[in-house]
């Protein structure tokens, strides 16, 4: 497996200023499109390593990683959505070029991919192929997640891993806990803070994802979605909790794919 770091534009932050960076995982090319992918609160761009595996010829994919985790975990994290969108939006706005891309996240990825897809048209910049959303509610309704950032480190911990975002092999290993939890209570933090502004729908397709057993986003809060774009919207339910896409990995991307063909 390639990993490739993406240089990031001049326009981007200089370091030590929050900005993201984006990975190539199984090499930089794409002739057909490609794949920006968001993780969930706390997640960086490894959760994505295997997925290019699962991807037809010609289409690339891109992980964003966020600052404030592994190899950006000196560089200071973001405390608001917007300023995360704008980094993204550089980011994939001077990767793409011309090439058709989607732009796919879960859970708090899917609201940094909304954010990130008004961001680009606000600019008059690229606007995604397909923008596909995992396991959140649509971001007019209230947050499904209480105030998780106030919580001692314990509790937050439990309550992630409950949730199925944290392995095992991570709850056992006190030195990667202790590692990954400023930029989780970070993400939550920016979660509580972010408040929906009305615009007008995107002219982008989406793609909404959910688990059956998700007992934090219900199928309304998906249904929901679709008055955010004046463009087709598919709803699909996999079974598993608010993880569900770990098992079901193959079958978003194959539905994902079909969009680079139209």
């Amino acid at each position: 497996m390639i990993v490739a770091d993406v240089p990031p534009t001049a326009a981007m932050p200089s370091a030590g200023h929050a900005c993201v960076r984006l990975r190539a995982y199984g090499g930089p090319s794409a002739t057909v499109g490609t794949i920006y992918c968001l993780p969930a609160a706390g997640g960086s761009a490894p959760f994505f390593r295997s997925w290019p595996m699962l991807l037809p010829s010609g289409v690339a994919l891109r992980a964003v990683q966020l600052p404030g985790r592994q190899d950006l975990s000196d560089v200071p994290v973001f405390t608001d959505m917007a300023a995360l969108a704008s980094s993204v939006a550089d980011a994939v706005a001077q990767d793409a070029g011309r090439m058709p891309f989607v732009l796919f996240g879960h859970s708090m990825g899917a609201l940094t991919a909304f954010e990130t897809t008004r961001e680009l048209r606000r600019r008059g910049g690229p606007q995604p192929l397909l923008l596909a959303l995992s396991g959140y509610p649509a971001p007019h309704l209230p947050s499904p997640l209480p105030a998780l950032h106030t919580l001692p480190d314990d509790e937050l911990l439990a309550r992630v891993h409950a949730l199925g975002g944290i392995p095992d092999e991570v709850m056992r290993n006190p030195e990667l806990l202790k590692l990954s939890l400023p930029a989780l209570r970070a993400d939550f933090a920016l979660l509580a803070s972010y408040r929906y502004v009305g615009e007008p729908p995107l002219a982008s397709p989406l793609a909404v994802f959910g688990g059956l057993e998700d007992a934090l986003v219900q199928r309304p809060d998906l249904r929901a979605w679709h008055q955010h774009s004046a463009s087709d919207v598919a709803f699909d339910q996999f079974s598993g909790g608010h993880f569900f896409l770990t098992r079901w990995s193959s079958r978003i991307l194959s539905e994902i794919c079909t969009h680079f063909g139209r």
